[in-house]
C-alpha cells in the first residue's frame, strides 16, 4: 500500500503536477523500509517531487549497497536531483562500475545532471567504452574540457572499432537472411548507443553506414543518433547526397538530413538543390520529405 501511494506521488511529480504537501516524512522513512518495493518507489518519488538534503545521505547508503539493482538505479537518479557535493559526486562516480547496467546508466545520468568534477575523469572515461553508459557519460566528459578530450581519446578509438564492427556484423546479416533487413533488438541498440556517444567522431563512417541498407534501417528510426554527430555528420552525408552513384544511397542520405533540424542553414541548401537536380525521382522525394521535416520541427 505504501509502494503504491509513493508511486502515484512519483507519477504526479513526473508528470508536473506536484503534491501541494511535502511528501519527505512519507518518502525518507520510506527509504529505510524492508520492503524492496517500499525502498524504489520512495527514491523515485523524491527523484521526481524533490530530494531535500536530508535525504542525501540515505540515497547515498542505498546506492552503495542495496542488494536489489532497481533501488540502488533510482537511488542513483534521484542523487542528480540533490545539491551537488564532493560526496555525492563520488558516490555517483563509483556507481559507475556498479554490476548492473542500468544502474550505471543512472549513475551516468545523474553526474551529467549534476556536473562532474576533474576527478571522476578515469570512471568517466571507463562507462564510454560500454555502450549502455557511452551516450550519457560523453556529454559530461565533453564538459569538462581538454583534460578530458585527451583521456578519453583510447575509449573513442574503442567506440569507433566497435562500431565498424558492427556495420560488418549487421551487412554480413544481410547477406545471411535476405528476407530480413531488421536485426535483434541488442544489435539495433548497440549501433545507435555507439553512433549517440560518438557524436561528431563518427562523422568519418557516416558513408560506410548509409551504403549499408541493412545497417542504416536498424537505426533509421532514430534521429538523435544522427543529429548528435553535428555538422561535421551533416556535411558528411550531404557529399554523399551530392556524390554517391548509387541512387538507394543518396535516398538515405536525402532522409537522413531530415534528422539535423539544429543544422538546418547547412543542409537546406543541399536539400533543395537534390529536389531540383537529382535525377531519380525517389532521391527527390526523400529530401522533399526531409525538408518539410526541418519545416515542422519550426526552423
Amino acid at each position: 500500500m505504501q509502494a503504491a501511494a509513493l508511486d502515484s506521488f512519483a507519477w504526479a511529480g513526473l508528470l508536473g503536477r506536484r503534491p501541494e504537501a511535502d511528501i519527505s516524512p512519507v518518502a525518507i522513512p520510506g527509504l529505510l523500509s524492508d520492503s524492496t518495493e517500499v525502498r524504489r518507489a520512495a527514491a523515485r518519488a523524491l527523484r521526481a517531487c524533490g530530494v531535500p538534503n536530508e535525504a542525501a545521505p540515505r540515497l547515498r547508503r542505498l546506492l552503495a549497497g542495496d542488494r536489489a539493482a532497481a533501488v540502488r538505479a533510482e537511488a542513483a537518479s534521484a542523487l542528480g536531483s540533490v545539491a551537488r557535493s564532493p560526496v555525492t559526486v563520488r558516490a555517483l562516480t563509483a556507481a559507475l562500475r556498479d554490476k548492473d547496467r542500468w544502474v550505471r546508466a543512472c549513475a551516468a545520468d545523474a553526474l551529467a545532471r549534476l556536473g562532474a568534477t576533474r576527478a571522476a575523469i578515469p570512471a568517466l572515461v571507463a562507462a564510454l567504452r560500454v555502450p549502455a553508459t557511452a551516450p550519457l557519460v560523453r556529454k559530461t566528459l565533453d564538459e569538462l574540457g581538454p583534460v578530458a578530450r585527451r583521456a578519453m581519446e583510447p575509449a573513442l578509438e574503442h567506440l569507433r572499432c566497435r562500431l565498424a564492427a558492427l556495420l560488418r556484423k549487421a551487412t554480413g546479416s544481410a547477406k545471411d537472411d535476405l528476407s530480413s533487413i531488421f536485426f535483434e533488438p541488442p544489435i539495433e541498440v548497440e549501433i545507435r548507443q555507439v553512433l549517440s556517444a560518438l557524436g561528431p567522431d563518427a562523422a568519418p563512417q557516416l558513408p560506410e553506414l548509409l551504403e549499408s541498407r541493412a545497417a542504416l534501417d536498424s537505426i533509421i528510426d532514430m534521429p538523435t543518433a544522427f543529429e548528435r554527430t553535428g555538422a561535421p555528420g551533416a556535411k558528411t552525408i550531404l557529399r554523399v547526397l551530392r556524390e554517391a552513384n548509387r541512387w538507394s544511397v543518396r535516398e538515405r542520405a536525402a532522409s537522413v538530413l531530415g534528422a539535423f533540424s539544429a543544422q538546418a542553414a547547412l543542409v537546406i541548401p543541399g536539400l533543395v538543390e537534390a529536389v531540383q537536380k537529382d535525377a531519380n525521382a525517389k532521391v527527390r522525394a526523400a529530401a522533399a520529405r526531409s525538408l518539410a521535416q526541418i519545416a515542422k520541427l519550426g526552423w
